[in-house]
């Protein structure tokens, strides 16, 4: 961490890691992290899964992969290391709406719709 940002990953091409094969699934998580780690001499050790959508294959995956933590937005606080709450934020977001996304009760409702699904 230096001054405020650290470098995670979001898979070679940002797809939907729940609708991939175990193959597809290594190369875009495992390169990924080797790509980043390259370019920027760092470790990598954070991903957010892209459009926060993971399974427990693709947490399995992250895993084997090398990461140590990882986010998705069908989780809540108290979720595991790999299953961090985060929020997805768009161009279109006021604050409000923006400070809303981050409430617990939001967090509560967006794992229970992805739970629904």
């Amino acid at each position: 961490v230096k001054k405020g940002w650290i470098i995670g990953s979001h898979g070679r091409n940002h797809i939907d890691l729940t609708r991939v094969d175990r193959d597809d699934l290594a190369s875009e998580l495992a390169g990924s992290k080797l790509d980043l780690e390259k370019k920027s001499g760092k470790k990598v050790v954070n991903l957010a899964y892209p459009y926060g959508k993971f399974n427990k294959m693709v947490e399995k995956a992250a895993r084997t992969a090398g990461y140590k933590r990882a986010f998705g937005v069908n989780s809540y606080p108290g979720s595991d290391r790999f299953g961090q709450p985060r929020s997805i934020v768009t161009g279109d977001m006021d604050l409000a709406e923006f400070i809303d996304s981050l409430s617990p009760l939001a967090f509560k409702l967006r794992y229970w719709i992805f739970k629904l699904r």
